[in-house]
């Protein structure tokens, strides 16, 4: 058996997938991988540019049916003993994060995924800030809907066979229900190292599909989840509260949420202060929409006052 089976989603990705790729050949050099690339009906050069790399990556190429399809082609083509997902954007950052995981998942056989720190980088490659993710809980991962495990997780490829891969029918969400039905066979292991990188640019989807099929799918998540996994009564409510939170969160984005509504359903659900909320947060998501006019005249107030300072 292979040990590691490194899965790339692509779609179009002309512009990234030289780097990713690159990245992912040095620092796997010193394990046995193997590279699947899969091109989910990619219209620009991703598949000239992938030519290049024949006879070191498995290319399958679909038709465009979403990046969870394209996952779970890869996770069940695979040989692996671990996988891993990159996207074809977020080239890997240190061979540390393979060395690492082996030692982890050698002496910890009930431990299913190892997720480490992260950097967030630009369209650049230059660093933006630096994420250390929270050790591994339930209450947290579930109650607070935080996806605690995110780019350079790690994780054994037989439980993620074990539960069909993804979800194909979540668009934003596939990734947080993976992690969060895999976590009811075993925990997680946090790794408290800077090991991976996740690129922020306009053109992706968590940044540009901020609206209202990205808000219900929040609620849906969760409220499924809890339907096939039920947790105990308060985990639940926390769980389900947090989901409307985040969901509402979006109506900074898109006026078609109901970001009002929503926060109050939440407060409902809780019966109380939401984990993890935020005060001036909650606050604006319960004054809409008279807190977005109040917001766009304080942002005048202040793009004047800079002015008149110059």
């Amino acid at each position: 058996m292979t040990t590691f089976s490194v899965i790339v989603p692509v779609y179009n990705g002309e512009k990234y997938i030289n780097e990713t790729l690159d990245s992912i050949i040095k620092t796997t050099a010193n394990f046995d991988t193997e590279i699947i690339v899969v091109n989910d009906g990619s219209t620009d050069r991703t598949r000239e540019v992938l030519g290049i790399y024949e006879g070191i990556i498995t290319l399958i190429n679909q038709d465009n049916l979403g990046e969870a399809s394209a996952v779970n082609c890869g996770i069940f083509a695979s040989k692996g003993e671990y996988g891993l997902i990159v996207s074809a954007d977020d080239p890997l950052l240190s061979s540390s994060l393979f060395s690492e995981a082996i030692k982890i998942f050698k002496i910890k056989p009930d431990c299913l995924a190892v997720y480490p720190n992260w950097q967030m980088i630009n369209d650049q490659g230059l660093v933006l800030k630096y994420i250390i993710c929270s050790e591994f809980s339930t209450e947290e991962m579930i109650g607070q809907f935080k996806c605690l495990p995110g780019p350079g997780t790690i994780f054994r490829l037989s439980f993620a066979k074990q539960i069909n891969g993804r979800n194909a029918t979540y668009k934003f969400t596939s990734d947080y229900d993976f992690w969060l039905r895999l976590s009811q066979f075993g925990y997680f292991q946090h790794i408290p190292q800077n090991l991976a990188q996740w690129r922020h640019h306009p053109d992706s989807t968590s940044i540009s599909s901020r609206g209202i099929k990205m808000a219900n799918e929040r609620i849906s998540v969760i409220t499924n989840f809890l339907s096939d996994f039920p947790q105990n009564k308060n985990l639940a409510k926390q769980a389900l509260a947090s989901a409307y939170y985040n969901a509402a969160l979006l109506a900074f984005f898109n006026k078609l949420i109901p970001g009002r509504k929503w926060m109050l359903h939440a407060i409902k659900i809780k019966k109380g202060w939401i984990k993890g909320s935020r005060l001036i947060i909650v606050i604006y998501l319960l004054l809409l929409p008279w807190s977005r006019y109040l917001y766009k005249l304080l942002e005048i107030s202040k793009l004047n006052t800079m002015i008149r300072h110059k």
